[in-house]
C-alpha cells in the first residue's frame, strides 16, 4: 500500500468513527499500524517505505511528506476527508481494526510507546541518524 494511500485510508476512518486525527496522531498510527502489519504478515505494509521512510522527530517516527501535505493544520485535528483508495478486503478489515483501537489511544500514549528503550526511534536517535532504518523497524517488530 503507499504511504499516501494509507495515511488517506486513516484520515477518512477517524473522520468517519467521529474522532479525526491530528498531523501529530497520524504519523504515530501510520508507524504503529504499519509495524503491527509487518509483525503479523513478515512484510511491510508501506510499499514504498524506502522512498518515503520514518524520520526520527523529537515526538517520535514521522514521514516528512505526510507531515508536510497535513501541516496546515496544525495540531488541530485533520477534518478534511482525502481522496479514496481501493483496498482488498483482507487489507481493510485489518486496518478498519486498528485504526479502531488506536484512534481512541490519547496521542501522547502513542508517542510515549514510539519513545520506547532501545527500539527503533531510541537507537536512531542515540545514532545521530535522522532515518529510521527498515531493520531497526523490523527488531520493533519482533522479527
Amino acid at each position: 500500500m503507499k504511504i499516501y494511500d494509507l495515511a488517506s485510508y486513516i484520515v477518512n476512518r477517524s473522520i468517519a468513527l467521529g474522532l479525526p486525527v491530528s498531523n501529530l496522531k497520524l504519523q504515530k498510527m501510520l508507524y504503529f499500524i504499519n509495524l503491527i502489519y509487518l509483525g503479523k504478515y513478515n512484510k511491510f505494509l508501506i510499499e514504498d517505505l524506502d522512498d518515503y521512510p520514518f524520520e526520527a522527530w523529537r515526538y517520535g517516527p514521522v514521514i516528512r511528506s505526510v507531515y508536510d501535505r497535513f501541516s496546515c493544520y496544525g495540531g488541530i485535528p485533520i477534518g478534511l476527508e482525502q481522496p479514496h483508495c481501493d483496498v482488498d478486503n483482507e487489507v481493510s478489515e485489518f486496518l478498519n481494526y486498528n485504526i479502531d483501537r488506536l484512534v481512541n489511544i490519547e496521542p501522547w500514549r502513542l508517542v510515549e510507546w514510539s519513545h520506547m528503550p532501545d527500539g527503533a526511534w531510541d537507537k536512531t536517535c542515540k545514532n545521530n541518524d535522522s532515518v529510521i532504518s527498515k531493520e531497526l523497524i523490523k527488531k520493533d517488530a519482533g522479527l
